[in-house]
């Protein structure tokens, strides 16, 4: 781009910054007697409490954690995602509630990495909510190429601590140690998307046959997807 590459010090210097990062508040778990501190809506409760079940696999008494980021993404896109075309029923909700929420999660946090005043959702905003089939082929290319290289880059390191992180939710969901098939599969997907980007992982998800049909019985894989 006919600028100058920063040192291989630079480098290692900004790496290090980025790593030794201070956890954000926002990614504390989330619960109803915070709302008010964050200007939660009580509408936006309900939605909150059954993208935690679905967390949890809807399993009768549970409900899996929630972020406070999360649950101020939802307050602000539920009204949107239910007008969608795609959600049809209560599963289709549930599954593009999970894609939509994590997309514009991974996108704050990312751009918390870079230092940015506030994260540019303009190519989210145009993905899920200008398509009828946010999911195509034309739709996640387009997409991923108009992305600058280090926001790439930047979101592919982030999605690399969304490995970690999947893999102990899984676990605490399932209240065992995932089994080697399992694991397999989560590695699979992050590997995929490493490598080709979104495009490859969508991929994958139709060869593998997992989509909204098949979220439920499928390893809930965090925000991998974007």
């Amino acid at each position: 781009m006919g600028e100058i590459s920063p040192t291989e010090d630079t480098l290692a210097r900004l790496i290090s910054e980025a790593r030794n990062k201070q956890p954000s508040e926002l990614d504390q778990p989330w619960h109803i007697g915070i709302c008010t501190q964050y200007n939660i809506l009580p509408d936006a409760i309900p939605e909150i409490i059954q993208f935690m079940k679905d967390k949890a696999g809807n399993e009768e008494g549970l409900l899996g954690q929630t972020t406070i980021r999360e649950a101020l993404w939802i307050n602000r896109l539920y009204p949107t995602i239910k007008r969608l075309r795609s959600v049809t029923d209560e599963l289709t909700r549930a599954f593009w509630m999970h894609v939509i929420v994590s997309g514009y999660v991974l996108r704050e946090r990312v751009s918390e990495q870079m230092s940015e005043q506030y994260p540019n959702t303009s190519d989210l905003d145009r993905l899920y909510f200008a398509s009828e089939d946010p999911f195509s082929d034309v739709a996640m290319t387009t997409w991923w190429s108009r992305i600058p290289p280090e926001y790439q880059q930047a979101i592919l390191d982030v999605v690399e601590e969304e490995r970690e992180i999947t893999h102990e939710e899984l676990e605490q969901h399932k209240s065992r140690p995932l089994t080697r098939e399992e694991t397999k599969m989560i590695n699979e997907c992050f590997d995929i998307l490493k490598r080709g980007g979104p495009d490859a992982l969508s991929e994958y998800i139709i060869t593998e046959s997992i989509g909204p049909r098949k979220w439920h019985d499928a390893p809930h894989v965090g925000g991998i997807i974007f």
